[in-house]
């Protein structure tokens, strides 16, 4: 007897899955390199050796494709706040941990995605929700810093920490537009993280 048919279902699915995301990050190198508006789907399909037709079995169009770049990077900061609020640590600490991986994503290959993806120019739908999930990290950062000002057992959260996390995530954030090598964002990642 053959193998069970919802296996194979299965596979496929997980294939296709890999698929997309190769397809997605082949959007965020040609976003990274080129720009939104001076990356085709051309160019997409042509870095992943395949047909045009076939990226869209994946995307619908280029804004999708920006789109799933800014949640792909967007997404493990969203998972850290989940995690953050399931633990027991003091918020300091909680907060040190988002800010870390607020920074490793931002200096990943879709950070780009992630700090322009707002100033492009795209449907009012798709600025909406992207604001929207901007905004939810923004409101996570700022509830963070609230409670451990408010409890007297967590140290205290100082502005002087704030400042400089702020400060350092805006150098990141320039870093990334000045299109700095690929080695001097990995550079900033290790140093990022040794300071969080």
């Amino acid at each position: 007897m053959r193998g069970s048919p919802w296996r194979a279902s299965r596979e496929r699915v997980r294939d296709r899955q890999v698929k997309r995301e190769a397809v997605i990050r082949a959007a965020a190198h040609a976003f990274n390199r080129k720009g939104y508006h001076n990356t085709s789907l051309d160019d997409i399909a042509a870095a992943l050796r395949v047909s045009k037709p076939t990226v869209y079995y994946y995307v619908s169009n280029k804004e999708q494709l920006l789109f799933e770049c800014f949640v792909a990077g967007i997404e493990p900061i969203r998972t850290a706040f989940r995690n953050a609020r399931s633990q027991k640590a003091p918020a300091r600490e909680r907060l040190r941990t988002v800010l870390g991986h607020y920074g490793q994503a931002v200096a990943s290959e879709f950070g780009w995605c992630m700090v322009r993806a707002e100033d492009q120019d795209l449907s009012p739908a798709m600025s909406a929700h992207i604001k929207s999930l901007k905004s939810e990290i923004d409101q996570g950062i700022r509830r963070l810093l609230r409670e451990g000002r408010s409890r007297r057992i967590d140290p205290p959260v100082r502005s002087e920490d704030d400042c400089f996390r702020a400060r350092r995530l805006a150098q990141l954030d320039r870093a990334l537009v000045s299109r700095e090598s690929i080695h001097d964002r990995r550079r900033d990642r290790r140093r990022l993280h040794h300071r969080f």
